[in-house]
């Protein structure tokens, strides 16, 4: 009888230290590589030493605090009423100011604003003009 009840345990022990070593060893080996892409976008010596939109807006130099105050943001940030034909959605940026700098002075203080070249709306297809994809012509 004893050795019934020596086996038994001996077997429900071995599963307990399997279960735990399953659960305990991973843990050891898993090595975490620390990580900093997620926290500043853009390579490492350059996103030290300029800002993020360098490549996309000249920049100004020196930078330094703008005059703005709130009372003149409101014309980086249009909002058009429901009957109007234009859109809030803005493509095309002049600057990367959309109006809600916090505070008004870092608003217009690191980037001019850019010349933007808006493309032209392509050619309306012809009724056998060749391939469409939706709409317009594929080249």
């Amino acid at each position: 009888m004893r050795s019934k009840n020596a086996s038994y345990l001996s077997i429900v022990l071995l599963i307990m230290l399997s279960i735990l070593l399953i659960i305990i060893i991973p843990r050891f080996f898993i090595f975490y590589k620390e990580n900093f892409s997620n926290l500043s976008p853009g390579e490492f010596p350059d996103s030290v030493s300029y800002p993020i939109l360098k490549d996309d807006y000249p920049l100004k130099t020196p930078p330094q605090l703008s005059s703005l105050d709130s009372e003149q943001l409101y014309k980086y940030n249009p909002i058009y009423l429901a009957k109007s034909d234009k859109t809030n959605n803005i493509r095309y940026w002049k600057s990367p100011n959309n109006g809600k700098c916090s505070s008004a002075e870092f608003c217009n203080s690191m980037y001019n604003e850019k010349n933007i070249v808006i493309p032209g709306e392509p050619k309306n297809p012809g009724w056998d003009d060749g391939i469409r994809v939706n709409y317009y012509i594929s080249d």
